[in-house]
């Protein structure tokens, strides 16, 4: 578990007296470790679309920690994005392809120490954007379905390296640093080489056919 503010690891979420319970503060920052574990869905939803990188640490990393079934958990929610893109994606082949190759970048290349619970997280968390096209379906509008076509790219694209981000951050930072730029740009590039890497497949693909 981390501090949802500055990244330190700490040991504990929230202290329960008796039936409540009450969060932590974190030893570094002196701020609340997690003020998410205390929020609704809806509310942490919206954290995640404003790309708040407190949001990405608490999904990543505290989530999973706080009640949850870890593989009955992912398995449903893997199970739902694949419903999803075999309904509504016109790309179903290439989306399923960069959700492989990224999966396997960074679990096997960028992050072969990172938990694969973790991983996980972050490309579910990263697919959320592809709901937009429900809003094309439901309009049935020819051209809102190209639009929202490049607008889904672009949101999964800064989402994963949101989540990317926040993945990098598993170890204490200070506390006035927000986002070290170095480290913010990296985890934009991760995405970037799986993104073209999987777009290069499917071309190669598309040629041979």
């Amino acid at each position: 578990m981390i501090c949802t503010g500055c990244g330190a690891r700490v040991s504990q979420l929230v202290a329960k007296y008796g039936q409540d319970k009450c969060p932590l503060p974190c030893p570094e920052c002196d701020q609340i470790a997690d003020p998410y574990v205390e929020w609704d869905g809806v509310l942490i939803f919206i954290d995640l679309v404003l790309h708040k990188p407190s949001c990405y640490r608490h999904l990543l990393f505290n989530r999973l920690l706080c009640g949850f079934e870890t593989s009955q958990l992912l398995a449903k929610l893997w199970l739902c994005l694949f419903s999803f893109v075999m309904i509504f994606e016109r790309r179903r082949g290439a989306v399923f392809l960069e959700i492989i190759l990224m999966f396997l970048l960074l679990e096997i290349v960028f992050y072969p120490k990172q938990k694969t619970s973790t991983i996980q997280i972050a490309l579910l968390s990263s697919a959320f954007p592809r709901l937009l096209r429900l809003i094309a379906h439901i309009f049935d509008y020819a051209g809102m379905v190209e639009e929202c076509d490049w607008l889904v790219r672009i949101f999964v694209f800064t989402s994963l390296g949101e989540a990317v981000y926040a993945m990098m951050q598993s170890d204490h930072l200070p506390s006035n640093t927000n986002r070290p730029l170095s480290k913010y740009l990296s985890s934009y590039a991760v995405v970037a080489i799986g993104q073209s890497a999987a777009w290069g497949v499917c071309q190669l693909l598309a040629n041979q056919n």
